[in-house]
């Protein structure tokens, strides 16, 4: 099973396309209400009006798109100096985040299965594997496995010093004395 990042959807975007389209249609609206008047013709004016919201949305998409063009170069420039792509590293933690974030919610199933999906992408990936750990130190049957995914922790994360080792360390620890 891969995982899937949500759909983001650009608000702003939208927000900017409405915009636009206000301004023009007052604009060409006007001319069209005063071309209706000046030829004394109610379907003047109609045709009039529908020229006008034509021409406002070909302006609001026109206008739509070299501001967002315009707004997505500079904020490359501005904030990620032209950096196009995500590293693994980064992606992986966007996982991870969503995992704690079911976890959280008391969706231990879904928690469950989307760190099992990160964790075959990435088998010692030791912060998913303590989260793994915690999870299945919830569940009676799955005591066995989160000591053997907190050993790995332990493994992979050597410095007494480090939180994730402490963490590990505590963990296993409950789970022995049975206060988790």
């Amino acid at each position: 099973m891969a995982i899937k990042p949500p759909r983001d959807i650009d608000s702003a975007a939208r927000a900017r396309f409405v915009r636009s389209f206000g301004y023009p249609f007052i604009f060409f609206g006007a001319v069209a209400f005063l071309y209706g008047v000046y030829s004394n013709s109610f379907i003047g004016m109609l045709i009039g009006f529908l020229v006008a919201f034509v021409l406002s949305l070909v302006t609001a998409i026109v206008t739509t798109l070299i501001t967002n063009q315009a707004g997505e170069m500079a904020g490359g420039i501005l904030f990620g100096a032209g950096r196009s792509t995500v590293s693994q590293r980064e992606r992986l933690e966007g996982f991870l985040s969503q995992v704690r974030y079911h976890k959280m919610k008391g969706e231990i199933e879904t928690a469950f299965e989307k760190v099992n999906a990160l964790l075959d992408q990435e088998p010692d990936y030791a912060e998913a594997l303590f989260l793994r750990a915690q999870i299945l130190a919830e569940v009676p049957e799955g005591r066995r496995q989160a000591e053997k995914d907190c050993k790995r922790v332990l493994e992979l994360v050597p410095s007494s010093a480090a939180p994730l080792h402490r963490w590990a360390t505590r963990l296993l620890s409950d789970m022995y004395h049975g206060r988790y």
